[in-house]
């Protein structure tokens, strides 16, 4: 059974039925809100077993599709997510180019930091890695691409955001 996941969804057709009946569903600016806010939408993780197990991003999809709304990510990989996390590097000077991201997620990690207008993407192969994972990476010239691990990817770094932002 799925008692959590029903019980996110009846509350989610209650919200929708409120809003059908005169209820506009928007904030105060009059912009329309989400009654669905996913923290990430993370496909997978490596769980404590050391095994993948199912992340939150399917459990959002299913949802959206079944309750008909679309739900707010505040985490990764949206670009208010990597804005805040950057945002005292820029208060001091620091150019979105000139800041990389190291992650283990391909979508989630590198290709959400390249969206998000930072210099470099790391996809390092540990982790919840998968090989074929650096296919998925964003097609950028010196943006993103894989790296062996944390140490391979840190030695990467200087030569790669320098070179790029000379």
């Amino acid at each position: 059974r799925y008692d959590r996941l029903n019980k996110a969804f009846r509350l989610l057709m209650k919200l929708n039925d409120e809003r059908d009946s005169g209820n506009s569903g928007n904030d105060e600016s009059g912009s329309p809100t989400s009654p669905l806010v996913a923290i990430h939408r993370g496909k997978y993780l490596r769980d404590v077993d050391g095994e993948l197990s199912l992340g939150p991003g399917g459990f959002v999809s299913c949802l959206e599709e079944a309750a008909g709304v679309e739900a707010v990510t505040v985490g990764k990989p949206s670009k208010s997510f990597f804005q805040s996390a950057i945002a005292d590097w820029l208060a001091q000077g620091i150019k979105p180019e000139e800041i990389a991201m190291i992650g283990d997620d391909a979508e989630q990690d590198v290709n959400g930091a390249i969206r998000a207008g930072l210099g470099l993407g790391i996809l390092v192969q540990t982790g919840k890695y998968r090989p074929g994972d650096e296919d998925k990476l964003l097609k950028r010239p010196d943006g993103a691409f894989a790296a062996k691990d944390i140490a391979n990817a840190i030695t990467c770094i200087g030569p790669r955001l320098y070179t790029s932002t000379s």
